[in-house]
């Protein structure tokens, strides 16, 4: 049996749905056999079983009751709920290949990931020095107002009953430089919390993704 007769007797078996569910049943096991390849159409029809017994799968799910059609290439007894005498349940068939194909795709991406990794990591190393290094020049120039605010004004006191010019002059810069230290700092602050906490949400994102991706490709 080629792709083409187990697409026309599926077809044939799963009369009785309607048109949207039969399209979208047949259309999803013709992908399957475009992915698979001409070299591997024979060992993909013969993991899928009968397409008698799939469309009675299908007819099952939707709701439809379907008359029992008994399955062909099956080495055991199935019972009508879809699970062996032994009382074991049998895997449909399409889901495993789509378990395949799922867990193909986690391989390739951590692959990808890994051998690209010394062209991402290098890209946000700089982008994560460059923004620290903004921060920090941020930070000194904050320290270096501070200090020269305090210096203006311990200066200007100092000198002002001796020569109140020079000492108005030190007091007001001073009194500048002290403004500009308090007005800046709390930016200063918020944003090396802020570039913290995103820097770890994009870490913790990261990892989440790629653990959650290989449970559920298991």
């Amino acid at each position: 049996m080629d792709k083409y007769e187990f697409i026309k007797r599926l077809e044939a078996a799963l009369s009785g749905l309607s048109d949207e569910e039969k399209n979208s049943a047949v259309s999803y096991y013709k992908e399957l056999f475009e992915d698979a390849g001409s070299d591997k159409v024979q060992e993909l029809i013969d993991n899928l079983g009968s397409p008698e017994g799939i469309a009675e799968s299908i007819k099952r799910e939707s709701g439809t009751v379907a008359v029992q059609v008994q399955p062909e290439n099956t080495s055991e007894p199935h019972n009508t709920d879809g699970s062996d005498l032994s009382g074991e349940e049998t895997d449909n068939p399409g889901v495993r290949v789509e378990k395949r194909r799922d867990s193909l795709t986690i391989v390739l991406f951590l692959l990808v990931a890994i051998f690209t990794s010394p062209i991402w990591l290098s890209i946000a190393a700089v982008v994560l020095a460059v923004i620290f290094s903004i921060l920090c020049v941020g930070i000194v120039l904050i320290v270096v107002f501070g200090i020269i605010g305090i210096a203006g004004i311990i200066s200007g006191l100092s000198t002002l009953f001796a020569a109140p010019p020079v000492g108005i002059v030190f007091l007001g810069l001073g009194l500048i430089f002290t403004s500009l230290t308090l007005i800046c700092s709390p930016f200063i602050f918020k944003g090396t919390v802020a570039l913290c906490r995103w820097t770890i949400n994009c870490i913790v994102s990261f990892f989440h993704s790629i653990i959650y991706k290989k449970e559920a490709a298991v």
